[in-house]
Formats: C-alpha cells, structure tokens, sequence
C-alpha cells in the first residue's frame, strides 16, 4: 500500500442524511472494479455476488482472501453482511490483499 491510496474508499463523506440505497457488491481488479447492484426486492447482495462469481474473469483473478470467500458464500446464499458498510470492507479487503500480495 502507498501514501494515497484510500483502498478503493471515498476519503470524504458527504453530509449525513437518510437515504434509499440499493445492494452493491465491488470486486477490485488490478486496474478496474467490477460493481453489481440489485435491489433488495430483487435478490439484493445475493443476485450481485452471484452476477460477480458468473463473470469469468472472476475466477482467471480470485485471490484467497476473506473478501472473496463473502462473496462466495452470498453467491451460495449464506449472507453473513447486509449493509453497504460491510460491504465497503469486503472490497477493501479485496484490494489491500490485491496490492499486498502484488
């Protein structure tokens, strides 16, 4: 990890208020991200983490690390984080392993 890099988090929060969010799910590649959203009503965390694990690039680029192994087991509809901050650290644990691993 360098000086500037945010492990794929804004450094800046906008200001606090409620919204309505959809399920997103972000797989971190070297150089890109792979993101599926899906609302809740529609198979929420589920539907995306199943969409990524389908991708064949998925598989050519899975790193064994606790991320990954979350969203494989959404994809096999064992859901252990239902809100957009745990989500948030699966695909920062994805990327710090990505880039410590290098």
């Amino acid at each position: 990890l360098q000086y500037g890099d945010y492990a794929c988090i804004h450094p800046y929060r906008g200001e606090a208020r409620p919204m309505i969010w959809i399920p997103r799910i972000d797989y971190p590649y070297d150089s890109k991200v792979l993101f599926e959203r899906c609302r809740r009503e529609d198979g929420g965390y589920e539907v995306c983490a199943s969409n990524i694990v389908a991708d064949p690039n998925y598989s050519k680029n899975r790193i064994d690390c606790w991320g990954c192994n979350e969203i494989d087991d959404a994809a096999n509809g064992i859901l252990n984080g239902k809100s957009p901050s745990y989500w948030i650290s699966v695909r920062s644990n994805i990327h710090m392993t990505r880039m410590v691993r290098g």
